[in-house]
């Protein structure tokens, strides 16, 4: 059956057909990725801009930094040539040798508050190797059985689960798993997640894994400048 519209004045309109095409797609997943970055890259980054004009005046899509300070470039293509793939590498080379105060000075707003987002060290290491859940249990920042939530206000979704004596995860449907991260990912049904930024600590206030996985990287330093 035929299907209208209201227009401003009232009037019934029929409905306009949206022809797509590789700029219609393109600007939607960049409006997905630029509202949810970390879902989609599975890493803790920080959006600096999006189509910036960088280098020699090309404009990547979104431009951001990672958790070690580092210039991350996402270029959206819904097919790829030759000539695409040279932009995109054009890009890389840009981020690869732009500084953060050059960032800061093309890129108002937001950079400022980004240049501060990480510690100069690599905080989730201890003695070379990555921290564990398990390490957090050892110097008693956490307990075994700690309930731990995290909230997805944006999405209205919230997942529990708890830490075993093992180190492991929990979810309330049973499953464990050794990884924050892991965990976080199943619970959501999503396929990439930093889950030491995603679970919060109930008994401690809702401190996170990672504010948790920083107090001990803290302690080591303090005794270990090298650690």
């Amino acid at each position: 059956m035929p299907l209208f519209e209201i227009d401003e004045h009232d009037e019934l309109i029929p409905f306009r057909q949206l022809r797509g095409g590789a700029e219609l797609y393109e600007r939607e997943i960049e409006d997905l990725l630029w509202d949810n970055v970390e879902e989609f890259s599975g890493e803790s980054l920080f959006p600096v801009a999006r189509q910036p004009r960088v280098g020699a005046g090309g404009r990547p899509d979104v431009v951001a930094l990672d958790e070690k300070r580092s210039v991350v470039v996402v270029e959206i293509k819904r097919d790829v040539d030759r000539g695409q793939l040279a932009q995109c590498l054009e890009y890389a080379g840009w981020a690869r040798k732009t500084s953060l105060d050059e960032l800061a000075r093309d890129f108002h707003g937001r950079t400022e508050s980004a240049t501060d987002l990480t510690p100069a060290h690599d905080y989730t290491k201890i003695s070379g190797r990555k921290i564990r859940v398990a390490d957090l249990l050892e110097r008693d920042l956490v307990a075994p059985g700690d309930d731990l939530v995290w909230n997805r206000p944006r999405l209205g979704d919230r997942y529990a689960a708890k830490i075993l004596e093992s180190g492991s995860i929990e979810l309330s449907d049973g499953r464990a798993f050794s990884s924050p991260s892991r965990a976080a990912c199943e619970a959501a049904s999503i396929p990439a997640y930093d889950g030491w930024l995603a679970w919060t600590v109930v008994r401690l206030g809702g401190k996170t894994l990672d504010d948790l996985r920083h107090d001990l990287h803290d302690r080591f330093t303090t005794i270990d400048p090298d650690a």
